[in-house]
């Protein structure tokens, strides 16, 4: 179910072919032979990192996986793809996790065999298994590698510091920036001689130690000229050893900092922040007006940006947030840029959301879009509500009855009641310390009523994050109005929210306080003014899923790291319906109930999604090989995953059943209607005074069956005999 987009963490180009670009995706690599008017897919399930060509024109490049046990190498420009076996670090083996280059490859120009890689995973031999930032070297393709920075890590750079940039602008000369991994104090390192020694650059006489830099570019026309971007643009005309400051800077915010350079030529240079790109033709003595690199005014676009003189563009990559490749013509000055994602799937799916009364509609949201198909998946639109001018994912979304969406994004409330072609603004959430909108949740048995929990904020004395319940007035004209009914818990996240459809006081929530790794569950019963904190049998770790059962009121599940618990008495005790830390966190877990077959539970691990439908007593694996499995969703069943959406139909068996009726000598009928899942037990007058109806609504599985009861009933025990998919279970009714 492709949708084009998705995070790109690495862009390459062929250096004698126009047009000719590779990207790398989650798991996928795509290669282009027109600028990036179309995609295609040309290696899959590597989880790639880097890519780099030859500065030869042979066709030639390279790629590290996710590990450098999966190095691959091209020599058609990216058609087809050979694995190079046995990389090695030292003595360490292939089979072992030992580095992956995560920031950049560089092949030598002189020597194509000869290759370097800037990690920040390293385990040296001998280390114990600490991970270190390096840079590595293989002079075979890729098959046995050498750390050549272990001296540098040792005499002075702390080993939490991460390598942020690698460029290698002539033979033997390398330069490599890092920070200490908070974004702050690094510094660069250069050797000129192929990484044998290395020696810290000086700005303006002082070693670089207190300079953060994001990244390093090469004046392709004079390759000794070198800038590196940060909080400032310094330039090096020496290889990297001595640097100054640009006389002058692009204004870009001040929280912000410069996280790409692109240059052109001796004097044009241009330089990226998080959203907006800036064009300087003076060498960087002044800058232009910033450019909005997907036209909104607020993403964060963090990713490679790469000059291609072959078709004169430049190409700007986001591995940060919603994802996708944008391009810019450099024949003339910088006027703007153009999404080029087609066949380019690769979209993240963090949220999905099924539309229970309009079937075939189908909502994914990742970090910065949200999409939507009417059409069970086959095609898709992106719809934003642009009028604010923000671009920031829906972490929260849900359907009213009447198919009316709600979106939390950011910290403001959307909603459509046309399958998001327009939005209207619900309800602006700007307080001061206030986070984004992380839940949504109706009350069931009246929707005029919406809970929100929302996540922590910047801080403050009164933090304003927390539990709110929104009302509506009514009507075609009614406003929702807002409160904050919980006060326990200041500046804490409300990541799920899930309220009884028996009792809608009863309300279950996913706490994480600030600064807190792991994450709690609560319950109220009062709607929301007090809570206590709930116990299952682990209490570490963050719960990705909570779910109330939709066929039994008081039955819970919570899934986190390697399990799913069941709770059978509205949270008071719990146990283990999966338990299996090997095999991933659970990410997702839902229950399907179609009429006439048997209930089915599924839960999405990181790769992988399982299938139960004997009330999770067994599990069955359904798919496999997913990267980083998001969310699940009914209807056909949906995964949403790190790289794109899978659909699945799934054949689930007919409820079988067999229902006995014994009260006394009395005799009776049983008939089971499929269409509404009921199984109906009819007692003559014979037996007793009144005619009476009993009505179970399936499935019947314990603690207890829902029961209708038409006329009165005296007798003490009423028994139903039910056989579901092979379980037999014996209810009684009265």
């Amino acid at each position: 179910m492709p949708i084009s987009g998705g995070k790109v963490h690495s862009l390459a180009h062929a250096p004698d072919k126009s047009g000719y670009l590779l990207a790398s995706g989650a798991q996928r690599v795509f290669m282009t032979e027109n600028g990036g008017n179309r995609w295609t897919e040309v290696l899959s399930s590597v989880k790639p990192v880097a890519i780099a060509f030859s500065t030869n024109t042979n066709g030639l490049a390279y790629l590290s996986g996710s590990y450098a046990n999966a190095f691959y190498k091209t020599t058609n420009y990216g058609q087809n793809w050979v694995l190079v076996s046995s990389a090695t670090i030292g003595e360490l083996t292939s089979t072992k996790k030992n580095f992956k280059f995560d920031v950049a490859l560089a092949v030598d120009p002189l020597n194509e065999n000869t290759i370097y890689g800037a990690s920040n995973e390293v385990f040296p031999p001998g280390d114990g298994g600490n991970e270190y930032p390096a840079i590595l070297r293989t002079t075979n393709g890729g098959i046995d590698w050498s750390v050549m920075t272990a001296s540098v890590f040792e005499e002075g750079v702390s080993t939490d510091a991460v390598i942020t940039a690698f460029v290698q602008p002539a033979s033997g000369k390398l330069i490599f920036s890092v920070n200490n991994g908070y974004g702050q104090n690094g510094g660069i390192f250069y050797s000129n001689d192929s990484g044998s020694s290395w020696h810290s650059a000086t700005l303006n006489g002082v070693e670089l130690s207190t300079r953060a830099i994001n990244c390093l570019a090469i004046d392709p026309s004079n390759p000794g000229t070198i800038y590196a971007g940060g909080k400032v643009i310094l330039k090096s005309t020496d290889y990297g050893q001595t640097w100054s400051p640009l006389s002058g800077y692009p204004s870009y915010p001040s929280w912000d900092s410069i996280y790409e350079i692109a240059v052109i030529s001796t004097n044009r240079i241009i330089a990226c922040d998080s959203n907006k790109c800036y064009e300087s033709t003076d060498g960087g003595s002044s800058w232009g007006t910033g450019i909005a690199i997907d036209n909104t005014t607020s993403s964060s676009i963090r990713g490679p940006l790469l000059y291609s003189p072959s078709d004169n563009a430049i190409y700007i990559a986001d591995g940060y947030s919603a994802g996708g490749i944008y391009k810019a013509d450099t024949t003339n000055s910088l006027t703007g840029f153009t999404a080029v994602n087609n066949g380019l799937y690769n979209v993240e799916f963090l949220t999905l959301l099924h539309d229970s009364v309009n079937t075939n509609v189908i909502y994914g949201a990742n970090q910065g879009d949200i999409f939507v198909s009417v059409d069970s998946g086959t095609s898709w639109a992106t719809t934003y509500p642009t009028s604010d001018g923000k671009r920031s994912g829906a972490f929260a979304m849900i359907t009213d009855t009447d198919g009316t969406i709600y979106a939390g994004i950011g910290k403001v409330l959307h909603k459509s009641s046309d399958f998001g072609t327009t939005w209207t603004n619900v309800y602006d959430f700007s307080l001061p310390n206030i986070g984004s909108i992380m839940a949504l949740a109706f009350d069931p048995n009246n929707h005029n009523i919406m809970y929100m929990g929302t996540g922590t904020g910047e801080g403050g004395s009164v933090p304003d994050s927390g539990f709110y319940k929104g009302t509506y007035s009514g009507g075609s004209g009614g406003t929702w109005s807002w409160s904050r009914i919980d006060l326990d818990h200041n500046g804490q996240t409300f990541s799920r929210i899930a309220v009884s459809t028996s009792n809608p006081n009863i309300i279950y929530a996913v706490i994480q306080p600030k600064n807190d790794k792991e994450s709690y569950l609560y319950k109220t019963t009062d709607g929301g003014q007090n809570w206590t904190k709930l116990s299952k049998p682990d209490s570490g770790g963050s719960i990705y899923s909570l779910t109330l059962d939709p066929d039994y009121d008081g039955t819970v599940y919570v899934a986190d790291d390697g399990h799913v618990y069941k709770s059978i008495d509205s949270g008071n005790s719990w146990s283990a319906i999966f338990d299996d830390i090997s095999k991933g966190s659970v990410k997702s877990f839902i229950i399907t109930h179609k009429p006439g077959k048997v209930r089915a539970l599924y839960m999405g691990l990181d790769d992988s999604v399982y299938m139960s439908t004997d009330e999770a007593k067994t599990w069955t694996l359904i798919g496999s090989g997913f990267n980083g499995v998001k969310a699940l969703a009914e209807g056909s069943l949906y995964v949403g995953t790190s790289d794109g959406l899978y659909k699945a139909e799934i054949e689930l068996p007919d409820q079988v059943l067999t229902a006995v009726e014994t009260i006394g000598t009395g005799g009776g009928s049983v008939s089971f209607d499929s269409g509404k899942g009921e199984v109906k037990v009819n007692i003559p007058p014979s037996s007793f005074d009144n005619n009476i109806t009993i009505t179970v609504k399936l499935p019947d599985t314990p603690p207890s069956a829902t029961k209708s009861v038409m006329g009165d009933i005296s007798v003490k025990n009423i028994f139903v005999e039910i056989n579901t998919g092979g379980i037999q279970q014996r209810n009684q009714l009265k």
